[in-house]
């Protein structure tokens, strides 16, 4: 039993290993993301990316230079308001 839990345990952590490869979550600074990130993720194909911008003009850069890279589209953007009582509101972008 011990081989059969120790090979289940390890099938499961390749597992997770690679499904963790197929998400990415990206937090840039008001630059947005550099070119060469964006390159390797059109490469890597991953499944989702999770993309919180400060600034919509860079994350509108990056969502389509990702949409030429890859098939990734976002379905999704909403506003967060992570600083209350000023005027500088976050974009959570959802891309699959």
């Amino acid at each position: 039993q011990g081989e059969v839990g120790q090979a289940e345990a390890c099938r499961q952590r390749a597992a997770l290993a690679a499904q963790a490869s197929t998400r990415f979550v990206l937090n840039p600074g008001r630059s947005g993301c550099r070119p060469r990130v964006l390159e390797l993720l059109g490469r890597a194909a991953p499944a989702r990316i999770a993309y919180l911008s400060c600034n919509p003009d860079t994350l509108a850069r990056d969502l389509a230079a990702l949409a030429t890279k890859s098939s990734l589209r976002a379905r999704r953007v909403s506003p967060l308001d992570l600083m209350p009582q000023t005027d500088h509101v976050e974009a959570l972008a959802l891309l699959d």
